[in-house]
């Protein structure tokens, strides 16, 4: 009949409360068994240290050190997040194609001299414009933050741009011959 109860891996601090005690299934030069974690009740796992069988907690540097690095991770995904919705609200908007063709007949229009098509158009890039320093805007705030909390906080509200999108069309830009 097969041994159980808890162990503990060394590496990732893993904890699993119930297990076979089984070289097979937990080596022990990987995994602690029935590790003793007096020294770290109360105390979060990601600030436990393992010290060949002994399960103790960090010092509050390195404690400072794992949280600096976990909030350069949260800010990398953040940033990643806010540059996704920006993205998926541009396609939503005006797909790829459309995009495509519409700075075709931007570039068009100012190398033939069509001044109101290429204003028309210019209105397009203005939006952009006002996109990018949005996205700016919440990158900054997401590199100035210190909470993970913070870093979430962070949100699209896209309610301005939907009401000043210009619903520029390639239609809309073909009808004006000037």
């Amino acid at each position: 009949m097969a041994d159980f109860g808890s162990v503990l891996n060394r590496t990732t601090v893993a904890y699993i409360e119930y297990a076979e005690l089984s070289e097979d299934k937990y080596p022990t030069d990987a995994w602690i068994y029935n590790p003793d974690l007096s020294a770290v009740e109360g105390v979060m796992p990601r600030y436990w240290k393992v010290n060949a069988d002994d399960v103790f907690e960090m010092t509050q540097a390195e404690k400072e050190a794992v949280d600096a690095a976990d909030l350069t991770t949260f800010k990398a995904r953040g940033k990643a997040r806010i540059d996704t919705v920006m993205r998926e609200y541009i396609d939503g908007k005006y797909p790829p194609t459309t995009l495509a063709i519409l700075n075709s007949l931007y570039a068009h229009a100012l190398d033939s001299g069509l001044t109101n098509r290429a204003a028309y158009l210019d209105d397009l890039h203005d939006w952009f414009v006002s996109l990018v320093n949005q996205q700016t805007t919440h990158n900054t705030t997401i590199d100035g933050s210190t909470t993970l909390e913070a870093i979430e906080a962070v949100v699209w509200d896209f309610s301005s741009f939907d009401a000043s999108d210009p619903a520029v069309t390639p239609v809309g830009a073909l009808a004006i011959t000037d």
